[in-house]
């Protein structure tokens, strides 16, 4: 039986990124947002690596709004 990988620190990562993003959005000033950016950067970069080690090829994803994912919902009952 194969050894399956430890994806704990690969969630922490991604939940990190997670919550950057959120602030990152929330940002009330120009410095605030640049300083966000970077730490969004970082965790990017940081979520890369964990997928390289781990050697996992990392699933894209798009940022829909949830308007954009009711029109495709809406979309996919019509057929």
């Amino acid at each position: 039986m194969a050894d399956t990988p430890n994806l704990d620190h690969l969630d922490a990562i991604r939940s990190r990124l997670s919550r950057e993003r959120e602030r990152l959005a929330a940002a009330k000033t120009d410095a605030e947002r640049r300083m966000r950016e970077v730490w969004v950067a970082g965790c990017e970069k940081e979520l890369a690596a964990e997928y390289q080690f781990l050697g996992i090829e990392p699933v894209a994803t798009t940022e829909l709004t949830n308007d954009q994912l009711a029109a495709m919902l809406d979309e996919l009952d019509a057929l």
